[in-house]
């Protein structure tokens, strides 16, 4: 079953290369700390239901967020704030339909080639060089100013409105502990 969750928060680790043998503590620290509560399972779709603590390692921007945390019905059930960890097994390019900027990650010199064709892209493979500073640098180094991010483990918070929620820094620093270095971005489709 192919689920369409309309939008999202996502977090990722910075390199590219991250094994299912890698993402293994990590996931059970995440289940300990409160933040992934228990898997379900609908047809071929599996994820987990938020934790007990997730409302304290998210942060909700605005006056009054709507989350809705339980699954509604069976028909709906995809609709909610739930969790979902991915895997590919090789590095992606993941984005959502969102018009997505980057920058130049020396500078900050915002980068109009045209690179957000990227369907084909592959680790390392197209290097960019900054109409100000004149670095090159992967594609994948940019500053994607939250809108995407590379590699091949992901953990999607559906149901999340970009822009509406923040990691905490409870939450950034409990992934770091298991592995440094992580980006986050929204999504939209």
């Amino acid at each position: 079953m192919t689920v369409k969750n309309r939008y999202g928060l996502v977090f990722n680790p910075r390199h590219l290369s991250f094994s299912q043998t890698d993402a293994e503590p990590l996931i059970a620290g995440l289940q300990k700390a409160g933040f992934i509560g228990e898997t379900f399972s609908i047809d071929n779709y599996q994820a987990h239901l938020v934790g007990e603590n997730f409302l304290k390692m998210v942060t909700f921007l605005g006056c009054s967020p709507q989350i809705e945390l339980t699954p509604p019905d069976r028909e709906n059930w995809h609709n909610f704030c739930h969790i979902q960890i991915q895997y590919f097994p090789e590095p992606i390019y993941y984005r959502g339909m969102n018009r997505t900027r980057c920058s130049c990650s020396q500078c900050g010199a915002r980068i109009t080639d045209k690179l957000l064709d990227l369907s084909q892209w592959q680790a390392d493979k197209l290097i960019i060089q900054c109409p100000k500073c004149q670095e090159k640098q992967p594609v994948e180094q940019l500053n994607w100013r939250h809108g995407a991010g590379f590699g091949q483990f992901f953990i999607s918070i559906h149901n999340i409105y970009p822009n509406e929620a923040v990691p905490s820094d409870q939450l950034l620093k409990l992934l770091n502990s298991f592995y440094q270095g992580w980006n986050y971005f929204y999504y939209e489709i």
